[in-house]
């Protein structure tokens, strides 16, 4: 039989009814979720030298709103966000039929003297009840209006910072970690990992009644002839028992319900999604195509072949374009439109043109140089392996159990994701290119985290050695210097972690509530394997 959940409604965890929001009662792993959070939160202000020299951020859940949609797709996109980044939020759910968890991410700046009091009791600061009304608003729209296909999952979460300019320094990984926890909650019911069972009849006369568990599938322990022989015959011929519990046919999004959610999608907010991957794995047996490609799925890599090699998984990367930074602001989001509309010929029309170019070669062309998209022009419908090279940051799909987690200590940008691929290239994960699947940065304004990071970083806010202890450094680079601002140490930081991923001693550092949440919460319960 299928294990069933009730899907969560949308709820924030403080009142605020009386701004216009609605109020729905909360599922218990919602309220673990962000009890679990706020346990580990430490209410301090974060200097401008603490984030050196204590990097790893706290902060503190105001309140979560979870979609009542049912999922049908086995993948969610786990992704971030300033308060500033609504639209383009917006625009990623009207792209994408699946789930999406996000955390939005808000700071306040506060006095010494007014810390004490305030710390403790963030949500009732007047900007930050805004922000927290702002987005039950924003969860309440979505649910409502028809053309939002996903089913979104909201946090947001504050930081408290004693300098205006140490504002700059957003938590990228931080909030990826958050996103992926509240990911794989118990109610993301798409397709089984060691939770979901089903009977299925097969027409093989040998094997003419079986109870199918999806774990056995994933991990090779049923053979491939035995999948493809039941496979159509648990899509097509489930007992009637089983399709009336279910609420729905075999083929359709309520049957789906009940299990524990697979994969995630690692994919910035400021991106779309190719209609075709959606729809691909709307259908179930395609989707379980595309879950046959992640070997030992919802087995955790051992800690230490998780820094070393050994074990390995599969990071399947999607390829990311962008429009032409020549065309006005209007045109480029029209070729975006018409790309949302199309399919990748279509795509491949738009490169011809020069309206199209693969993601950020005219500034970062290491970032996605290996994904080879000479080869995706030419690919078919087999995925294709490639071998990432140093720089790699491209956009994947993992298992949430195999795949490394994001190191805390990269604030700012620069090297944010670059860790995590290198992290799975020495874990020996293979990585392959998704055929015809494909991403499309939509042209937006700066956010306002991006333009005061560039101002400080840039010209305003180098940091000096007062700032910057020399020791830390040196431990960093081996060699001592006067200044360094953000991107030159998250670039320190990153030469160490190759050196001792080199070395198999590299250990991930992780923000104390992901690293005890993961341990207490009951999706995650069981759970084993890399920092």
């Amino acid at each position: 039989m299928l294990a069933h959940s009730t899907l969560v409604a949308v709820r924030p965890v403080t009142a605020i009814s009386a701004a216009g929001a609605r109020l729905h009662s909360a599922a218990e792993e919602q309220d673990d979720l962000t009890a679990c959070i706020n346990e580990n939160y430490v209410p301090k202000l974060l200097s401008w030298q603490d984030s050196f020299v204590d990097c790893v951020p706290s902060l503190k859940v105001l309140g979560t709103w979870w979609s009542p949609r049912a999922r049908s797709i086995p993948v969610t996109i786990i992704t971030h966000a300033s308060i500033d980044r609504l639209p383009q939020l917006l625009a990623q759910c009207r792209s994408w039929a699946g789930p999406i968890s996000v955390v939005l991410y808000t700071n306040i700046i506060l006095s010494p003297t007014t810390a004490s009091a305030a710390l403790p009791n963030l949500s009732h600061i007047p900007a930050l009840r805004r922000s927290t009304v702002e987005s039950a608003k924003f969860a309440d729209s979505v649910a409502r209006d028809p053309s939002c296909l996903c089913q979104l999952d909201i946090m947001l979460v504050v930081e408290a910072f004693l300098e205006p300019h140490t504002s700059v320094l957003y938590p990228y990984n931080v909030l990826r970690n958050l996103a992926r926890l509240q990911a794989s909650w118990a109610g993301q019911e798409v397709i089984a990992v060691g939770r979901c069972r089903a009977q299925a009849v097969s027409s093989d006369a040998v094997v003419s009644k079986v109870a199918l568990t999806w774990g056995d599938v994933w991990s090779r322990r049923v053979s491939p002839v035995t999948v493809n022989s039941l496979l159509p015959a648990f899509i097509s011929g489930v007992t009637p028992s089983i399709a009336r519990e279910r609420g729905g046919s075999p083929g359709s999004a309520s049957f789906w319900h009940g299990c524990t959610h697979p994969l995630i999608a690692v994919f910035d907010v400021d991106l779309v999604i190719s209609p075709h991957l959606a729809a691909a794995l709307s259908e179930p047996t395609s989707a379980a195509q595309l879950l046959l490609l992640f070997p030992a799925l919802g087995q955790a890599v051992d800690k230490r072949t998780d820094s070393s090699g050994g074990a390995g998984g599969t990071a399947l990367v999607v390829a990311a374009f962008q429009t032409n930074i020549t065309l006005p602001r209007a045109q480029a989001l029209g070729v975006v439109d018409t790309l949302l509309a199309g399919t990748k010929a279509q795509l491949l029309r738009e490169v011809k043109e020069r309206n199209v170019a693969p993601f950020d070669f005219h500034r970062y062309r290491a970032g996605h140089y290996s994904t080879r998209y000479d080869r995706w022009y030419l690919a078919g419908s087999e995925p294709y392996a490639i071998t990432p090279s140093h720089g790699y940051e491209p956009y994947v799909v993992v298992d949430r159990i195999a795949a490394p987690w994001h190191d805390a200590r990269y604030r700012g940008y620069g090297w944010d994701k670059i860790i995590q691929v290198q992290m799975m290239a020495a874990a020996k994960f293979r990585f392959l290119v998704h055929p015809t699947a494909f991403l499309v940065h939509r042209a937006h304004d700066r956010s306002d985290a991006s333009k005061r990071f560039w101002v400080y970083s840039d010209a305003m806010m180098l940091v000096n050695s007062s700032a910057l202890p020399r020791n830390f450094v040196q431990q960093l680079q081996g060699r001592a210097r006067d200044g360094a601002d953000i991107k030159e140490f998250n670039q320190a930081l990153n030469k160490r972690a190759r050196r001792d991923l080199r070395k198999g001693i590299y250990e991930v550092t992780l923000d104390p509530a992901t690293l005890r949440c993961r341990e207490r919460l009951s999706w995650w319960s069981g759970w084993r394997g890399s920092a």
